[in-house]
């Protein structure tokens, strides 16, 4: 872009729109209805093309849709803004209804997302490297089998994290000692998702929560309770998706590593 960001700079950042399905409803009608390619529409929501959608189930659309209205079927509006009106925001006040970027610049994707090339090609070189300096400093946040690993998830998908199963109300503990720089539900397919900042260039993230018990700003240590497992996002059953990205300078772009080889 041909405008330059600086500290301190003010951005006004349209609210994300949901739409909630009702009975009836296809990814193709919904589509069609909002003049979206099915196939983006389901890539934005972290779900299959064939997926069939449940009443009261809430898909995330483009912040710009235009509604072409129900078909007749339906009786009315299901669009609805975030939680508040667009707003100017600045790193000084409650980003919590945004998308959350750090001070890496690595935007957070969807626990599967299309893949996308590095800005720089990554080497197995670097990777074995960042792993030994990561290796003894996070800890496991929650106990349980790994039902989706990192990595490659099909044609155009991958991981960037781990999905780990748990049973619901399991507490979810801070991999690091480190400051929450997120706590939201905004980002889709993530659910409740909190962000931590630890030192050395490392965040760590913890989605599909069933509550959060922290918020943005707090300091917390090692092994604390920072929520509990349980059923959001694009998920069918309990589980937390984990990620750790690292970052050796905040003018290099987070990338992620597979967090199953840094914990113990």
């Amino acid at each position: 872009p041909p405008y330059d960001v600086t500290p301190g700079s003010v951005l006004r950042i349209p609210p994300p729109v949901v739409y909630t399905v009702r009975a009836g409803d296809t990814l193709a009608g919904v589509g069609k209805r909002f003049s979206i390619d099915p196939r983006s529409l389901a890539n934005l929501n972290d779900i299959q093309l064939e997926t069939s959608l449940r009443p009261g189930q809430r898909l995330a659309l483009p912040s710009l849709v235009k509604d072409r209205g129900p078909g007749a079927a339906a009786t009315g509006p299901q669009v609805a803004a975030s939680l508040a009106p667009t707003r100017s925001i600045s790193a000084a006040t409650r980003p919590t209804i945004v998308k959350p970027t750090f001070a890496t610049t690595a935007a957070i994707k969807p626990p599967v997302t299309k893949a996308a090339p590095a800005t720089e090609p990554e080497t197995d070189s670097d990777t074995t490297q960042v792993a030994a300096i990561g290796k003894g400093k996070f800890v496991w946040p929650v106990k349980g089998e790994i039902i989706s690993g990192y990595g490659p998830k099909g044609p155009g998908q991958r991981n960037d994290g781990i999905n780990i199963a748990a049973t619901a109300g399991d507490p979810v503990k801070a991999a690091a000692a480190g400051q929450v720089v997120y706590a939201g539900n905004s980002v889709p397919g993530f659910g409740n998702l909190v962000v931590i900042k630890h030192d050395g260039g490392w965040t760590s993230l913890y989605g599909n929560l069933g509550k959060m018990s922290v918020k943005i700003r707090a300091e917390v240590a090692q092994g604390q309770d920072i929520g509990s497992a349980g059923v959001s996002g694009a998920v069918d059953r309990p589980q937390v998706h984990f990620e750790l990205r690292y970052a050796p300078s905040p003018a290099v772009k987070a990338r992620p590593l597979d967090p199953a080889t840094l914990l113990p």
